[in-house]
């Protein structure tokens, strides 16, 4: 037997924290018998162990902690990783009903573009594309996946994100098969009918975000025409959300001149019962482009929030895994943008040179070369930064998107900070013992 590569050991306060990333799972042990099982540093003493605490021991290859001599982990984790892409049980689409919005937010990547609205031939093609991936199911799709992405999708959601939801659902339902939904919105257009839609077509999950309390927010996301503020009409929107079952995922952003009033929009939610709270999920996000490392001064936040009994989710839980990976990596999964250009990633740009493929009148997708080389298995095995982490299993090197972007390149998602990986696994435990909790 053998110490796992992917163990990490950290101090705690008075105790030590183990963590193995194959297996997610956490070991908490005091100071004093830590000492005895690593009197060298990093060499776990195995056979003290095994003769002195042979239950302990079990524990820890049950746990991942200890395996074979003979086991492979990377070829494992890669195996794992694979599987997951290609896994063809699910099939998604993210639709761009347009790339307008309402708002015109400082920080965001997108590049709007006024007027655009998906014209009616894209729309019947999204249809034909919705019926190949059905009627060619031979028994291996479980579930369809519609995810509404843009721009702001709700700006046309009579004439254009309604009409291809319902279909969705319909010809889904008539193969039998499992139908979801999600939408990424800034929220200010909600209203009960909208509500009454999503809860018939099973759209149950929304991601609406907030930049900072009432008086940054208003700053920064006002109407795009008229200048209002849209705070108190988003949280609105939120809690009617909530207290009708649909599960919303709050997305702050956080920057330095954010940060000191995001208790603020804990208190404008401390009104919601508890069984609201249940829908609700906090999700804190450093603004990427100011490059702060807060982790700290966020992680004192986190904890308030979850002593109110809200769920946080902040960098442990966001991280994506060879269990999880990113959607983009997912060879079942496509995004339709509103002109009928096809992507596989959100978080870039939707510009016609980047487009990895097409729809075709028929449904048909034709895909570039760009989209191809996602699923080179080279591209992942690349970076031997990564091949040598002892997180690879949580992190997975980041995503497609990025290990193409560093192609012949060293690199690191936590900028190959120890420190940062092991804040990572922090907040991860913390959010576990709060659910305990």
């Amino acid at each position: 037997m053998k110490y796992s590569i992917y163990n990490t050991f950290f101090n705690d306060k008075d105790q030590h924290v183990g963590y193995n990333s194959m297996t997610d799972t956490f070991v908490l042990i005091s100071n004093e018998l830590y000492n005895q099982l690593f009197p060298c540093g990093e060499i776990l003493n195995a056979e003290y162990v095994q003769e002195k605490l042979p239950e302990f021991y079990s524990e820890l290859i049950r746990m991942g902690f200890i395996v074979d001599d003979k086991k492979d982990e990377i070829a494992v984790a890669l195996k794992i990783a694979k599987q997951t892409d290609e896994d063809n049980s699910v099939y998604s689409i993210i639709i761009n009903p347009t790339m307008n919005c309402n708002f015109k937010c400082w920080y965001c990547y997108e590049s709007h573009i006024v007027g655009s609205k998906m014209p009616n031939n894209v729309l019947e093609s999204i249809k034909n594309h919705i019926n190949k991936v059905v009627g060619n199911n031979n028994g291996t799709l479980k579930q369809m996946h519609i995810g509404w992405f843009g721009g702001e999708p709700l700006l046309y959601y009579r004439s254009i994100m309604h009409p291809l939801l319902e279909y969705g659902w319909q010809k889904a339902n008539q193969k039998g098969i499992t139908f979801s939904s999600n939408i990424t919105t800034n929220g200010f257009f909600l209203n009960n009918r909208m509500l009454d839609d999503f809860i018939k077509y099973n759209l149950t999950h929304l991601q609406i975000t907030l930049d900072g309390n009432r008086s940054r927010h208003n700053k920064v996301r006002c109407a795009r025409n008229t200048g209002i503020g849209s705070y108190d009409t988003i949280v609105r929107n939120i809690k009617t959300c909530a207290s009708r079952g649909l599960s919303v995922r709050i997305r702050i952003n956080i920057s330095k001149e954010t940060l000191p009033g995001v208790e603020d929009i804990m208190n404008d939610f401390i009104d919601l019962s508890l069984e609201e709270r249940e829908h609700i999920r906090f999700s804190f996000h450093e603004v990427w482009q100011e490059g702060d490392y807060m982790f700290a001064s966020i992680a004192l936040l986190v904890e308030k929030f979850r002593k109110n009994n809200f769920y946080v989710l902040y960098r442990g839980e966001h991280g994506r895994s060879i269990f999880n990976t990113c959607y983009a990596d997912k060879k079942s999964q496509v995004t339709i943008n509103y002109n009928g250009d096809v992507f596989k990633c959100t978080a870039r740009s939707f510009s016609p040179s980047k487009r990895e493929g097409y729809l075709t009148r028929t449904g048909d997708i034709v895909w570039n070369e760009i989209y191809f080389s996602r699923f080179s298995p080279l591209v992942r095995t690349k970076n031997t930064a990564c091949m040598k982490c002892s997180i690879f299993p949580v992190c997975n090197g980041g995503c497609s998107q990025q290990r193409i972007e560093h192609l012949n390149q060293s690199y690191c998602i936590f900028d190959f900070d120890d420190n940062k990986k092991t804040d990572f696994i922090r907040d991860k435990l913390s959010a576990r013992l709060s659910a305990i909790i």
